[in-house]
């Protein structure tokens, strides 16, 4: 298996960092302004991301496929299952799993925010064309 994250929120993730003549520019979001940080503090907050969101997939599924389990076999013995056990613990599962999603996407803003901006903000008309 390949210890990488869906491709779509590895690259939206690495494209908060700019590149630029000095290492690499950060925006917590694209209308924020930017604060330097170094090619190796990018790189290391990339493979960090890259190998936690690894982890909390796999976790994701196996928690999944334990916790239905689980259900079916409680209340399938009668026959019946339980559907509303199954929609919480199912709607519960999405949720922690966004919020760990959340703090992993959020993580270089945790990291990098208390810098001086090496920027200005940008307007939403350039941010949603970039």
């Amino acid at each position: 298996m390949s210890a990488r994250p869906s491709k779509r929120n590895r690259d939206g993730f690495q494209r908060r960092f700019e590149a630029d003549a000095h290492g690499y520019l950060f925006r917590a979001k694209p209308t924020s302004p930017p604060v330097r940080v170094t090619v190796e503090e990018r790189d290391r907050a990339c493979a960090t991301f890259d190998r936690h969101m690894y982890v909390l997939s796999i976790s994701f599924s196996l928690v999944s496929i334990v916790a239905i389990g689980g259900i079916v076999a409680v209340t399938g013995a009668k026959g019946e299952i339980d559907h509303l056990a199954l929609w919480a613990v199912v709607l519960s599962m999405l949720g922690l799993f966004a919020v760990g999603f959340m703090r992993l996407w959020r993580a270089p803003d945790r990291a990098f925010g208390h810098r001086p901006p090496a920027g200005a903000t940008r307007d939403r008309e350039t941010a949603r064309r970039l």
